[in-house]
Parts: C-alpha cells; structure tokens; sequence
C-alpha cells in the first residue's frame, strides 16, 4: 500500500516516513537512510520528525540530526507542536554525550507540559511528552503516576494500552538499576508476540529494533535479552 502511494506521490512526505519505520523495524538502517535524505521535516509533522530523530538514535549518530531538531524545538505560535522535538533533541542530546544539554532540555519540557495539562488533561500527546521527560529525567515515581492517568484515559483500547507496557520497559531499562532485567524483560517479551501501537513510531518493537535501539543497552548482558534479539 505504501509503495503503491509513492507510486502515485513519490516525495509523499509520510508515506516516506512510513516507509522509513518499516526499514528501521526490519534493522535495514541504510536503506533507510537513504529516505531519510529526502524527508523534510517541519513543526507538527509528527510522522516524519519521528522517523528522522529515530533512524539517527537507532545509528547512534546524533550530530546527523542535531541541528534539525535544535530548530524544531524552539517555542512557536503552534501550540505545544515544539515540545515534541524538544524531547527528540534533549534525546540526541543525551546520545552525543551533551548531559547537562538534555537534562535542561527534558526539565524544560516537563515543566511546560505539566503547565499544558493543567488546562488539557486529557491531551494524549502532552501526557506521552510528559512521560518521555520522566523517563529521561529519571523520575520513576512520576512516570509510573503518568503512565496510570493516561491509560486510564484510553481505557478499552487495548492496541493503545499496551504501550504503557513498552514505556514502562524503556523507563526499566534506562534506569539501569539493580534486578531491573527482571521487569523490563518479561514485557520486552510480551510486546513482541501482540499487535500494539507503539508511543512514538507506527511500528511495534521488533527483534531488530532491541538490537539497535540505546535505550535497551543496560540489557544486552542478559541471556533472555540475548534472545529476544534472535526471534
């Protein structure tokens, strides 16, 4: 359906992105990246600035996208669009080594997004930008009261529901604190064998994806990570 799409618009900015996610998925990272080359990412686009900030953490190459996303963080007049990237930049921030960088940025946005709901608590983005700082910033308790309020929020969908399941095991895995392989596993395992919809891409994870993806590196030592990895 994709192909066929392009066939009719081939610079379709999402069918691209799309297209993109389903190379990253199956770990074919070069083919991906020459996509990537022809997405334009712009403020609320969230499809292809996903697509783009992913292909450059699952490369672990940051400077490739840096610059990208320091524009498309910038505060604008479109709503809270700009906090979205934010989180992508203060990410590859955080990849290039840049620290104190992301967690200025990650602080930044919690503090705006826990002003947004103030007045849109039911806003399903602010809440998963919110959760992204909390995991970034490290605050456990706050990610798990947030990871709550917005599945009680999507009650009855269970497609929805389950990434609460994968946020959960990315916050697990990038604490990387003690027996944390005994919680984040068990729902890495999980993911793989239902059909979900995933927080921040279209497409679930994947063998592939734990393979390249940082934030799962405090589990490579584990021999049920290890194998996952193989499925």
């Amino acid at each position: 359906m994709i192909e066929e799409g392009l066939e009719v618009e081939p610079n379709d900015q999402r069918l691209l992105a799309a297209k993109v996610e389903i190379l990253q998925a199956l770990g074919q990272l070069d083919q991906a990246q020459s996509i990537v080359g022809r997405l334009n990412p712009q403020p609320g686009d969230f499809e292809v600035t996903a697509a783009v900030w992913y292909q450059a953490k699952l490369r672990r190459d940051s400077k490739s996208a840096l610059e990208l996303f320091e524009r498309l963080s910038q505060p604008t007049e479109r709503g809270y669009d700009w906090l979205f990237n934010r989180c992508y930049y203060g990410d590859l921030q955080d990849l290039a080594g840049d620290k104190i960088g992301a967690r200025a940025s990650f602080t930044k946005v919690r503090d705006e997004v826990n002003a947004g709901l103030q007045k849109q608590p039911d806003n399903g983005r602010l809440a998963l930008c919110a959760i992204e700082a909390s995991i970034a910033l490290r605050e456990r308790d706050s990610v798990l009261r947030l990871i709550e309020q917005r599945s009680g929020a999507i009650r009855g969908d269970r497609r929805h529901q389950l990434d609460s399941e994968e946020l959960r095991a990315r916050m697990l895995a990038r604490s990387g604190s003690k027996d944390t392989e005994n919680e984040a596993i068990p729902l890495l395992e999980h993911l793989l064998q239902v059909p979900y919809n995933p927080p921040r891409t279209h497409v679930p994870l994947t063998p592939a994806l734990l393979r390249l993806d940082p934030d799962f590196d405090s589990l490579r030592g584990d021999s049920r990570f290890q194998n996952l990895c193989r499925q």
